[in-house]
């Protein structure tokens, strides 16, 4: 499986720029009524991915059954980075699946431009009503972490984005495994948080498994 190529350098921003441990917080000062964000349930997601995604919908709610869940699992174990049954076994979680579904749906929909964070929230505003709420500022770290890095979100936002699917701590455990697998990366900011990325390896393997299940539909 093709991992994705990853940018030892990143470009500088206020945002990501400079060694961990130097940089002070300071509070964000809150935005004008004018400048705050709204987004629309369903203005731009529903157009992108579809027929990747209902195959998505349809292999998830299929793999309640052991067969599919364990050929993903096993594709997992075979190419995880690390031996540790303890790593192994956080992949063994029923909640892997709804983990890579995550990185898949963004991979199905084409997200890969700076400004596609907006079609990320979008989406799971339709897809999970009662999923989660970014203020203003959380907004504009996400959107500026995404235009450093498509694709790439802070870690305690990518634990809040799956909340609706598995308890934060979870998320937390699945991070921490998939990165020694070799199927995240994770970067400290000066913001003292920790910037997540797909190495690709993930989303690819589910893809292989929606192949595998043509009945379902074409991918």
């Amino acid at each position: 499986m093709k991992r994705k190529e990853t940018n030892s350098k990143t470009p500088s921003s206020f945002w990501l720029e400079g060694p961990v441990g130097q940089a002070k917080e300071t509070a964000a000062e809150p935005l004008a009524e004018s400048e705050r964000a709204f987004i629309a349930a369903g203005f731009l997601s529903n157009m992108r991915g579809g027929v990747r995604l209902k195959t998505l919908d349809a292999f998830l709610s299929l793999a309640l059954n052991a067969r599919p869940k364990a050929t993903f699992q096993d594709r997992l174990m075979e190419v995880s980075l690390s031996r540790d049954e303890r790593i192994l076994a956080q992949l063994r979680r029923e909640e892997i699946l709804e983990f890579a579904g995550f990185y898949y749906a963004i991979e199905a929909m084409g997200l890969t431009t700076p400004q596609d964070s907006l079609v990320l929230l979008d989406f799971h505003a339709v897809r999970a009503p009662a999923g989660p709420f970014f203020d203003d500022f959380e907004l504009l770290r996400l959107e500026e972490i995404w235009c450093e890095r498509p694709g790439a979100l802070e870690q305690s936002m990518l634990a809040r984005f799956l909340a609706p699917a598995m308890p934060e701590a979870v998320s937390h455990r699945l991070i921490g495994a998939c990165e020694t697998a070799g199927f995240l990366t994770r970067r400290a900011t000066v913001r003292n948080a920790v910037v997540v990325a797909s190495t690709g390896v993930l989303e690819g393997i589910l893809a292989d498994c929606l192949r595998d299940m043509r009945p379902i539909g074409n991918l």
